[in-house]
């Protein structure tokens, strides 16, 4: 009897292995089959996420070159250029010699910077206009050669933001006593025919651009080439952003140049008016108007001059 109970029980679990192998067989496939529908599903979501993906394009190499105009700077021009030369993506280093009478060449051989001499001095404007044209570059900055505290961060300032795309010309603003050309030529005669441009500092001298976008711009030949600068990128729709390159120390100008300046500055402003027609007043009135206003501000400048004698 025993016997029969056990052939019984060999014959219920053989059949019943045969149908988990038969169940395991099933599953096996299915999951054969789900897997490779898994694999198909995960290599066209792949596809289609690298083909969405844009591949990142290596930055362009932009070559940097830094003008310094110099007029008389013997003392602070190498300095100038030592500074300069610590700033890694600046390739090229111009001094411009206005027609110097003491050893700004020499200094400036000296610390490194290729010269490129003029005669005669020919002013601020065309000593810019002359390193513009000579460089062969893609950003160009212009920097004063009188500045006593320049620094690295301070040059690297006004080149970055052109470098990382966010400007096309870049003006500074810098910690310093209130410039009477500024406040009282500059500032009244913007507000009054470029009320849009309301930068601090219009007239600070230092700035860089674009190579490219400086072929628009028409250089001034003296000290109006800083706010026509300005003035033709604003219209021109040119970007320009305003820097903070903290406090800066140079030579306080005499007040024979102060007035020549405020001259050049004024009759840059009106020449630019008139081009780009904000002068609409073209009869007798609209010139006296207009004269008064140059006026006023000269005067203004002069009675300044009485009471102060520091720039």
């Amino acid at each position: 009897m025993n016997k029969y109970k056990s052939l019984f029980l060999i014959i219920i679990l053989s059949k019943k292995s045969h149908y988990l192998n038969k169940i395991y067989n099933i599953l096996i496939n299915e999951l054969k089959k789900n897997m490779v529908n898994l694999v198909y599903w995960f290599l066209v979501i792949l596809t289609f996420l690298l083909a969405s993906v844009k591949s990142a394009k290596p930055k362009k190499y932009q070559k940097v070159s830094v003008i310094i105009p110099a007029y008389n700077e013997e003392e602070t021009v190498a300095k100038v250029v030592e500074v300069i030369k610590k700033v890694s993506f600046v390739d090229e280093i111009v001094v411009v010699n206005d027609g110097s009478s003491d050893n700004t060449e020499g200094e400036a051989l000296k610390a490194g910077a290729k010269v490129i001499n003029h005669e005669v001095n020919k002013g601020k404007g065309e000593a810019l206009f002359t390193g513009y044209k000579q460089v062969d570059c893609d950003i160009i900055a212009f920097i004063d050669a009188d500045i006593y505290n320049l620094t690295s961060n301070k040059v690297e300032a006004m080149i970055r933001p052109i470098l990382e795309g966010k400007t096309d010309i870049t003006k500074t603003k810098f910690a310093r006593e209130s410039g009477r050309v500024t406040e009282l030529t500059a500032k009244p005669l913007l507000n009054f025919f470029f009320p849009e441009i309301s930068f601090e500092q219009p007239l600070s001298g230092q700035f860089a651009a674009k190579k490219e976008v400086l072929k628009r711009i028409n250089f001034e030949k003296d000290y109006g080439v800083d706010v026509g600068i300005v003035i033709d990128a604003d219209v021109l729709g040119i970007s320009i952003m305003e820097v903070d390159i903290g406090a800066i120390q140079h030579d306080m100008s005499p007040l024979a140049d102060l007035h020549l300046m405020a001259n050049e500055v004024v009759r840059t402003i009106i020449n630019r008016a008139n081009k780009y027609g904000r002068v609409t007043m073209i009869d007798d009135i609209g010139y006296y108007i207009r004269m008064a206003i140059v006026g006023l501000s000269l005067i203004i400048l002069g009675l300044f001059t009485i009471f102060f004698d520091n720039f």
